[in-house]
């Protein structure tokens, strides 16, 4: 039997090579390039966006390229100048950038240990190729879904491609970054708390805050204060503000509880989107 890591390796592969030509149909489908898609992109700046962490990601991830970034905070400003700097209005160009890319990082991952390291986008930190397959899982899931909606197309997200992401890259993202970098400081600033946070299908994750920062916990590290049950689409659509957390909450996809249970809906306003 294979051990967790090693089938979750197999799981990302998987799951890349279904749902990158499933995003570019997609893509290619557009029929409303200019309609408002996340923030201030529009559906083709998003396709635009895609391309570029496809291109960026497998040549860290094969030693071509160095980290861009020396801090997280970086990121938005980074993405919006190289979406600003990018003219091409092909959505079909666009598609098959992305779909070179992936059969690209695909055929170089085939044959290799999925913790084998290199260079992530941040200065100084590296990431195994399971965590790149997650990083690039995440940014195609994500941005599908800005997609789809902005041409009010209906978009399935996949509970187990889903819960994977957030097991082996939106965990481990948080846990390697500096860990007031994410946190709203105003909100957190004098909280000291400990969640478990147990995703459906997947496993359990503590994150404690104190005082400002925030740690990423395999184990249980402390008294718990409030546990989260979660639907893996319901809290990935939630963490990444795609969508409010009042009605999965309603609907039983969030549930909080503990000795400190209200501490459950204020979890996504102490964290920041990078």
């Amino acid at each position: 039997m294979l051990d967790s890591a090693a089938a979750d390796w197999q799981h990302a592969r998987a799951a890349l090579a279904a749902e990158v030509p499933r995003v570019t149909a997609l893509i290619r489908s557009v029929s409303r390039p200019d309609a408002a898609a996340v923030g201030e992109w529009n559906a083709r700046q998003v396709a635009v966006h895609l391309s570029h962490a496809w291109t960026a990601l497998p040549a860290l991830a094969r030693g071509e390229a160095e980290a861009p970034l020396t801090s997280v905070g970086e990121l938005a400003a980074f993405t919006t100048t190289m979406v600003a700097g990018d003219d091409e209005s092909d959505l079909a160009a666009l598609a098959a950038r992305i779909d070179t890319a992936a059969a690209g990082f695909l055929d170089h991952v085939a044959t290799r240990s999925g913790d084998e390291e290199s260079p992530w986008l941040l200065d100084g930190v590296t990431a195994s190729l399971l965590t790149f397959a997650g990083h690039l899982l995440n940014e195609t899931t994500v941005h599908g879904w800005d997609i789809a909606r902005s041409q009010g197309v209906r978009w399935r997200l996949h509970p187990r491609r889903v819960a994977l992401t957030l097991r082996r890259f939106v965990f481990p993202m948080l846990a390697h970054v500096d860990p007031r970098e994410l946190v709203v400081q105003e909100r957190a600033a004098e909280l000291s708390a400990c969640y478990e946070i147990r995703v459906r299908g997947s496993d359990r994750v503590y994150l404690t805050f104190d005082h400002g920062a925030v740690h990423v916990h395999t184990s249980q590290p402390r008294a718990v204060d409030c546990h989260i049950s979660a639907d893996p689409v319901a809290f990935f659509l939630v963490m990444w503000g795609r969508m409010s957390q009042w009605p999965p909450t309603l609907r039983g996809q969030l549930l909080a509880w503990g000795r400190r249970p209200w501490l459950g809906p204020r979890l996504r306003t102490l964290l920041r989107n990078p």
